[in-house]
């Protein structure tokens, strides 16, 4: 969220092109196996959300959206595994076109 660059100078959006806010969201840890210790599985949601100014067409943020969800869903390294991707068109933001791309993972 707004982390401040070199300088101390928050980020500032580009007016004329399409910026990304990438995070993840934790969510629950089971247990899925047992031995001599419990083996554990983590789920959580990759957030990528893909910004356009108003008035700069939606169609390329929604086509850099989609490429997106191709190249990150079933993405598979060492025990971290991405799941199918969503596409979600975000209504209501006065300064830009927001495309949300969601991606359930698994850890272990």
């Amino acid at each position: 969220q707004n982390q401040p660059l070199e300088g101390g100078k928050p980020f500032t959006p580009p007016h004329n092109e399409i910026w990304a806010q990438v995070s993840f969201g934790g969510g629950d840890k089971r247990i899925v196996g047992l031995a001599d210790k419990p083996c554990t599985r983590t789920t959580g949601m990759l957030f990528i959300q893909l910004f356009a100014p108003r008035n700069t067409g939606t169609d390329s943020a929604l086509i850099v959206a989609e490429k997106l969800a191709e190249h990150v869903q079933f993405y598979r390294i060492g025990g971290l595994e991405l799941q199918a991707s969503s596409v979600i068109e975000v209504p209501n933001n006065p300064d830009f076109y927001q495309v949300n791309v969601h991606t359930p993972y698994t850890v272990n």
